[in-house]
């Protein structure tokens, strides 16, 4: 198990995708030249018409989709972040800008807009694991295992795995093995295949302080194959 190091590229990317989908299948209304919006001349042409409603979330909504379809993440940003200062009181528009401003390395600024959109839903793990990558690159390391233990009480078992490192290496907090192996544990009885694998080593090995017990190994290792025949 190597020490966390969160994907950001893959994370972020897989939140802003997300958000995107929810508002292409929600969205019906800003129709004609922001719909189906796939090259330059198109794009401009839809910003032209944003500008006309500069007050709409809507309209500005489909320009950044639009960017960010064409791969102008930074001036989705801009749009994004209209969005969130109109819809104040939505948690998705505030984590489409946090995650898009991360995507494209802007950690600093994404702080906001993820602690943001966390206050409006403080129950989201999307906005959770978002905020640890976010936390991570701005050198939060403290914010970044709250944000991670808070996502693990919900039941992420993502992060629940992530907290295995970070307590076993002492990364952003002090250096416990009993809690690592809590949490390796939890994972996998959570289903967790990487866990479930951490799990056979740990009792083969003797790791984060436990006996070497051929036996549980076994059984870790049974139960890891018959997950993965089941997935």
């Amino acid at each position: 198990m190597k020490p966390v190091t969160p994907n950001t590229f893959e994370t972020v990317l897989g939140v802003v995708v997300a958000v995107l989908v929810i508002n292409f299948a929600s969205s019906s209304r800003a129709t004609g030249v922001c719909e189906n919006v796939d090259t330059l001349s198109k794009l401009e042409a839809c910003r032209i018409e944003v500008e006309k409603r500069p007050a709409s979330a809507e309209w500005q909504q489909r320009l950044g989709d639009a960017m960010v379809y064409l791969g102008d993440y930074d001036g989705a940003t801009v749009a994004y972040r209209e969005v969130a200062r109109i819809r104040q009181s939505d948690p998705k528009s505030h984590l489409q800008l946090a995650g898009t401003l991360a995507f494209v390395q802007r950690y600093i600024e994404a702080v906001e807009p993820i602690e943001t959109a966390l206050r409006l839903d403080p129950n989201n793990i999307p906005a959770h694991r978002t905020a640890a990558i976010i936390y991570h690159q701005a050198h939060r390391k403290e914010d970044m295992v709250r944000v991670t233990t808070r996502a693990a009480e919900l039941g992420d078992v993502v992060s629940m795995y992530d907290l295995v490192a970070y307590f076993r290496d002492g990364y952003g907090v002090d250096q416990n093995t009993t809690t690592a192996f809590s949490w390796a544990e939890r994972a996998a009885n959570a289903g967790h295949l990487k866990a479930m694998s951490y799990m056979v080593r740990v009792h083969l090995d003797g790791l984060l302080g436990q006996p070497v017990d051929e036996s549980e190994a076994s059984s870790w290792a049974e139960r890891e194959r018959s997950a993965r025949r089941a997935n």
